[in-house]
């Protein structure tokens, strides 16, 4: 017998588990203060295909350093705050302490009334969070103070429809009586099925009073204070509504006036090369193509940069487990850039981002392409192999030999020299040897000849 106006604590950890989805983030790390939470972010700590490292809030502010470091030492970059909102300051009050507040830290406050903290002091990092879509005069309002308000309204409502098919009466108010209100399950069924809009949006629910319908405001801070980005609910789940040009202009704005340190190769011609250094040979000015490329996008951008020489004037390669030279210097956040002919590679995209790449390379074969050269004479055997040629020709031997012996044995091939000559002194034979061979060519060719063997013709008769 309960109309539930907050959203439902399996709904929120939904949202926030699709927004961690949505940041593509690898691994995360939740601090939280009660237990009662991991209850409430129970799909938060199922995401799939992310790591997670869990660490409860100590009771002492003085402990949140150690807590910080802990995790600073497992290198996570990723922090999930499911605390009491008048702690946050002092949590990321201590995590600045130990330099987990840096451009490469994001951190998500798991509370809707984070948009009214003042969290101007920590606009160097990413913070982000969720809120419940209010109405925009009402902005000054807490999650709790709005949601009041839709009850009362939502209950006025209903009282009032059902005011017009019957008398209403209040119910007893004395602290003996035990009999339910008549109107009461009524109430409950009107409610559950009015559409009223609040203060926190439409107000439905489902046959168990539980909020249905409803839209998240998905938040992050900038240098004026949190900024809506995009939007939440059960259907469509994830909607950023920031377009390219607001991103941009975020990207431009924390970049102006900021001094970048960028790890570059030496006396790489004519990318890189070493224009001075000092008494003790260190470098201190470089030149070449991508000094000039880097010069000009900080002239467009605004801002300043600092270059020095990769470790060992290592491109960056994995080995023993761990990476070296300039990709080494990324990842441990030595260097906020690397510029140079450093190849792109499939290792290397697993750790590090790259840009659009200024030179393409790849294997290619050049070859002359071949010219017509007359027929060869004997470009008729060019059909069979010479093993089959040498087949052909011991086949027509062989049958041409065989017609050949034939022929002198059987006696229909001797006959007379002269048709009219009955009794001849000789009898002449078609078949020599020529005559034998050139009839297997001819039929070979398929074009006949003149020859015919009589000892065939007679069988057929």
């Amino acid at each position: 017998m309960t109309i539930n106006l907050h959203p439902e604590p399996s709904s929120l950890s939904q949202a926030f588990a699709d927004l961690v989805l949505s940041r593509n983030w690898k691994s995360f790390a939740l601090v939280y203060e009660e237990n009662e939470e991991l209850i409430k972010l129970k799909d938060l700590l199922r995401v799939n295909s992310v790591k997670l490292l869990i660490r409860q809030l100590p009771p002492s502010v003085d402990s949140y350093r150690k807590m910080f470091k802990d995790i600073k030492k497992s290198g996570e970059i990723n922090v999930v705050l499911s605390v009491a909102l008048n702690r946050v300051n002092d949590i990321l009050l201590a995590a600045q302490e130990v330099g987990l507040m840096t451009d490469y830290n994001n951190y998500m406050i798991a509370n809707l009334d984070v948009h009214h903290l003042d969290l101007s002091n920590f606009t160097a990092t990413n913070i982000s969070g969720m809120t419940m879509h209010t109405h925009s005069l009402k902005k000054s309002l807490t999650i709790e103070e709005a949601l009041l308000s839709d009850a009362v309204a939502l209950f006025a409502r209903a009282v009032d429809d059902l005011e017009r098919t019957q008398t209403v009466t209040g119910p007893s108010l004395t602290c003996e009586s035990r009999a339910p209100w008549a109107y009461g399950s009524i109430l409950m069924n009107i409610m559950k099925v009015i559409n009223v809009r609040g203060l926190t949006g439409p107000l439905k629910f489902d046959d168990f009073g539980r909020r249905s319908d409803f839209v998240l405001d998905i938040i992050e801070l900038k240098k004026t204070g949190f900024r809506k980005t995009g939007t939440w609910d059960i259907r469509s789940r994830v909607n950023i509504t920031r377009n390219f040009t607001e991103s941009e202009a975020d990207v431009k704005e924390a970049l102006r006036n900021k001094t970048l340190r960028v790890t570059v190769p030496t006396n790489v011609e004519p990318y890189v090369m070493l224009k001075n250094q000092n008494e003790s040979g260190e470098a201190i000015e470089f030149e070449g193509y991508c000094v000039d490329l880097i010069d000009e996008i900080a002239g467009i951008l605004g801002f300043k940069y600092e270059l020095y020489p990769a470790p060992n004037n290592a491109y960056g390669s994995f080995k023993n487990g761990e990476w070296d030279g300039m990709i080494r210097e990324l990842l441990d956040h030595k260097a906020d850039m690397a510029i140079a002919d450093l190849t792109i590679t499939a290792s290397r995209q697993e750790v590090v981002d790259f840009t659009l790449p200024f030179m393409n390379l790849g294997i290619s074969i050049l070859f002359k392409k071949p010219g017509e050269s007359p027929p060869d004479l004997f470009s008729f055997l060019k059909p069979f192999s010479v093993e089959v040629w040498l087949y052909v020709m011991t086949a027509f031997l062989g049958v041409s030999l065989l017609l050949y012996v034939i022929s002198r044995l059987t006696p229909y091939e001797w006959v007379s020299g002269h048709p009219c000559d009955d009794e001849p002194d000789e009898l002449e034979n078609q078949f020599s040897l020529g005559n034998c061979l050139w009839f297997t060519v001819g039929s070979v060719m398929q074009q006949g000849s003149d020859l015919a063997p009589r000892y065939v013709l007679l069988l057929l008769k």
